[in-house]
C-alpha cells in the first residue's frame, strides 16, 4: 500500500488513491458483504492482494456486483 501511495503522490498523470477496502472473505462465505463493499467503492482501477482462493471469491462477488466488466481494471498480486 505504501508503494501505491508513493506512485500516486509522485505521478504527473494526476492519479489519486480514492480508498482502501479491506475484505475478509472468511467471515463472509456468501459474499454479500464483499459484493456490497465493492459496489459502494467507485474506483475503476483496483489493486488486489490475496490468495488464489480469496481471489476466486472476490471476483465472483465483483462479477455479481457489476464491478468486473470492461469498465473496471484489476491488478492482482
Amino acid at each position: 500500500l505504501a508503494m501505491v501511495e508513493g506512485m500516486t503522490d509522485g505521478s504527473f498523470i494526476g492519479w489519486e488513491k480514492k480508498s482502501v477496502v479491506v475484505l475478509n472473505v472468511t467471515d463472509d462465505p456468501g459474499g454479500a458483504r464483499t459484493k456490497r463493499l465493492l459496489k459502494d467503492n467507485e474506483a475503476q482501477v483496483r489493486l488486489l492482494y490475496c490468495s488464489l482462493e480469496e481471489a476466486e471469491l472476490i471476483f465472483r462477488a465483483a462479477w455479481a456486483a457489476g464491478q468486473a466488466g470492461s469498465s473496471h481494471m484489476w491488478f492482482a498480486v
